[in-house]
């Protein structure tokens, strides 16, 4: 089962849509900050870079920028069709709008 570690209304939210339309099952753990804006410890040992989101896979192992989870997992699951197949000559749209997402602003 997938774990997405995030903070409410933050990117995280975008990754779970992506869980969700992909119909896989997963869980939802919020972090908490506190008062000076630091992640917990148990955080930072999960995800040293102290980002969100995070997403734990099924193996254990944790993957961190949302871009990079959404496109993990539309390749890993190909009928859910939210991205072109990796022989597309349509997938370096897909890499471009990834690297624009990134770019976003996030709230602070």
């Amino acid at each position: 089962m997938y774990k997405l570690y995030g903070v409410r209304s933050w990117g995280s939210m975008a990754v779970e849509a992506v869980l969700a339309l992909c119909g896989v099952p997963y869980t939802t753990v919020d972090v908490e900050q506190d008062p000076e804006r630091r992640f917990p410890p148990w955080f930072i040992e999960l995800n040293p870079m102290g980002k969100v989101p995070a997403l734990m896979l099924p193996d254990g192992s944790v993957m961190t920028e949302s871009a990079a989870m959404a496109i993990y997992l539309a390749d890993a699951f190909p009928d859910a069709q939210l991205a072109p197949g990796l022989a597309s000559p349509r997938r370096s749209a897909l890499a471009t709008c990834a690297g624009w997402c990134s770019l976003l602003p996030i709230p602070i």
